[in-house]
């Protein structure tokens, strides 16, 4: 079954290519660094031992900033590299630990890519943050001793539906895993059912609730809250993807026409997708401003884009 796998992801990489190209045009960031996507990166091993972490995009980097903060404090005899799939992940490593980790993205799950990454970087263990199930570059890792955690492990009822279709290499994946930290029962009984041994799964719950909010980001809200006007009722709707935020802007009609005044903050998962939703939100009649605008915002605004 690997095998199988292993040929449809060859036989897709041109294609992956190609649609990465057609996203640089309007988004030039997913055109930089490619070659790290095949496992080709500028790093130099020194004699300090190296963690690896591997984030998919902002949520995944969020959730992670409580792990990165406390290895960076307990073993800073360590080097941190965090791998990302998007941009706008990589971003956000840079804005939460500057140059304390090195941010790479993660090579495609061929073998030779991986096989070449992890020769390179030599990492002690990888961390990898929620749903995230690499049948080549945990193969990889496992032929290389290089212990494999998932943290902060979920897994919905739509993405178990999928791997089940997969049972076998699913199965056979996750027995190089050597500890999964589930957030929930239901996550942790899900990853039983696709094959995970039950002595390595345990639940810990959600790391997102143990992000240490500084005082500085309470006070650095209160002029936003103005900015808004202090008086206007705000909800937000946060994280949102693909069919989501039309539902949220057809919400958001039938509250103003209870409450007029009020104002609807939406924060897409994907802020690349922030010209489709402006769009969206100004066919549906929305007063939108996006942040990148820079503009006021005023009594006739109804929508505010974090973009």
């Amino acid at each position: 079954m690997q095998y199988f796998y292993t040929s449809v992801i060859y036989f897709l990489i041109p294609f992956v290519l190609i649609r990465l190209l057609l996203i640089s045009f309007k988004y030039p960031s997913y055109r930089t660094k490619w070659y790290e996507r095949f496992g080709f990166v500028d790093w130099k091993n020194s004699n300090k031992p190296l963690i690896w972490i591997h984030a998919v995009s902002v949520g995944e980097v969020n959730a992670a900033k409580p792990i990165v903060s406390s290895l960076l404090k307990k073993y800073s005899h360590y080097q941190i590299i965090i791998t990302t799939v998007t941009p706008t992940g990589a971003n956000t490593v840079l804005q939460h630990h500057g140059d304390n980790v090195k941010n790479f993205y993660l090579p495609y799950d061929v073998p030779f890519c991986v096989r070449k990454f992890i020769q390179k970087i030599n990492p002690s263990i990888l961390i990898t943050m929620e749903t995230e199930i690499w049948p080549n570059l945990y193969q990889a890792c496992h032929y290389a001793d290089v212990p494999i955690f998932i943290v902060n492990a979920r897994l919905s009822q739509k993405s178990m539906k999928g791997y089940q279709l997969v049972s076998s290499l699913t199965k056979n994946t996750l027995k190089f895993v050597d500890k999964i930290a589930a957030q929930t029962q239901v996550d942790a009984d899900r990853f039983i059912s696709l094959g995970a041994q039950h002595e390595k799964v345990s639940v810990v719950g959600n790391l997102k609730f143990d992000i240490d909010i500084p005082q500085s980001i309470k006070e650095e809200a209160e002029p936003l809250r103005h900015y808004f006007s202090v008086n206007r009722p705000v909800w937000m709707a946060a994280s949102t993807h693909p069919g989501e935020e039309e539902i949220i802007l057809n919400a958001h009609k039938r509250i103003l026409s209870e409450y007029p005044d009020a104002i609807l903050i939406l924060a897409p998962r994907h802020p690349e997708r922030s010209e489709k939703i402006s769009l969206l939100g100004k066919r549906m009649n929305f007063s939108l401003v996006r942040r990148t605008e820079e503009k006021s915002f005023d009594s006739n605004h109804n929508v505010f884009l974090l973009d």
